[in-house]
């Protein structure tokens, strides 16, 4: 969810003060549907009177009733004065189908402006759209850092980020920029090496990123057309000779 999307799950809890001894719920109590989160005080959660976890402030519990909703497997008591925060599974149904709709169409947009995904059909866009998570990050921050095994790769949604590769001695230089539209962190999925530059919030920045797993999943009718646009774009002419002195080294 984005920011404000939590918001809306927040404002949506309901709150409510316990006293120590009271009982928020019983083990084989049925038709549970209800997430817990704990804002102050103490509880526990038990299983045939033997105590299984103390929960305190900003622990959860219960969260696969929003998705599984059954009869409670556990007790769960206050050991102090508590205020706790619930969620229900209709209430989160609503607010998860209204985000997944606008993640969808915004994303769905800004997809089919991305020069190498042009080779996908909508089905393909909105299978990539719902597999995308949104990240923000502060201006400075890394996005990718030099060395490191690449994990994820960042569509740009809105800012700008540096990239800074290294010289023949090790120092950092810049090499380009990727805007809106652009996307960073895909060929290290390709090529299964580590990440040869560091990329860098330039100003605040938006993305929707992707994990490794997700990408191989989803994006695996897209490798060749990424490998074609890495080896004709000018923009990867760094990325083309650091992969040529990787090799040599092998080879040596």
């Amino acid at each position: 969810l984005e920011d404000f999307e939590l918001y809306v799950a927040i404002d949506a809890m309901n709150e409510m003060t316990r006293e120590k001894g009271d009982t928020i719920f019983d083990e084989g109590d049925e038709d549970g549907d209800t997430f817990y989160v704990v804002g102050s005080g103490e509880i526990t959660l038990s299983i045939n009177e033997e105590v299984t976890e103390t929960l305190s402030r900003g622990d959860t519990t219960q969260d696969l009733m929003l998705m599984y909703p059954g009869d409670y497997r556990e007790t769960c008591q206050c050991t102090e004065d508590s205020q706790i925060y619930s969620l229900d599974r209709r209430t989160y149904s609503c607010i998860l189908a209204k985000a997944s709709k606008k993640k969808r169409a915004m994303y769905e947009g800004f997809l089919s402006e991305v020069r190498f995904l042009s080779c996908l059909t909508k089905g393909e866009v909105l299978q990539l759209a719902d597999a995308l998570k949104p990240a923000s990050y502060e201006p400075g921050a890394k996005l990718i850092r030099h060395g490191e095994t690449g994990e994820t790769f960042f569509l740009i949604v809105e800012g700008v980020v540096d990239v800074f590769g290294r010289n023949d001695a090790g120092e950092s230089i810049k090499v380009c920029e990727f805007t809106a539209g652009d996307c960073v962190g895909e060929l290290e999925f390709l090529q299964n090496h580590k990440c040869v530059a560091d990329v860098v919030a330039q100003g605040a920045v938006r993305t929707a990123k992707m994990n490794r797993h997700h990408f191989e999943l989803v994006m695996g009718p897209v490798k060749d057309v990424l490998a074609r646009n890495a080896e004709d774009s000018p923009v990867f002419g760094y990325y083309r000779e650091q992969l040529e002195k990787m090799k040599k080294d092998e080879d040596e």
